[in-house]
């Protein structure tokens, strides 16, 4: 299997927990707790909780709360 990688920026840190913002449906972010595993310093590789097709949210995600409405730019 492959394994999926994030980079280490977009990595929320709650206490011990590691989440990462994705992209609802509906197009709201949803803040997903993860299992991280190696650490390359600029990329982390995510054990579980992310699903393959899932969009990670990369930018501004220090000011992001979960469920608020997110804009793609293309």
């Amino acid at each position: 299997a492959k394994s999926i990688t994030v980079p280490q920026s977009v990595i929320v840190k709650r206490g011990q927990l590691e989440g990462i913002f994705i992209m609802s449906d509906k197009g709201t972010a949803m803040l997903r707790w993860i299992r991280t595993g190696n650490n390359s310093g600029k990329e982390v590789e995510v054990l579980s909780g992310l699903r393959d097709g899932e969009k990670v949210i990369l930018s501004n995600t220090v000011q992001l709360k979960d469920g608020q409405k997110v804009e793609v730019m293309n």
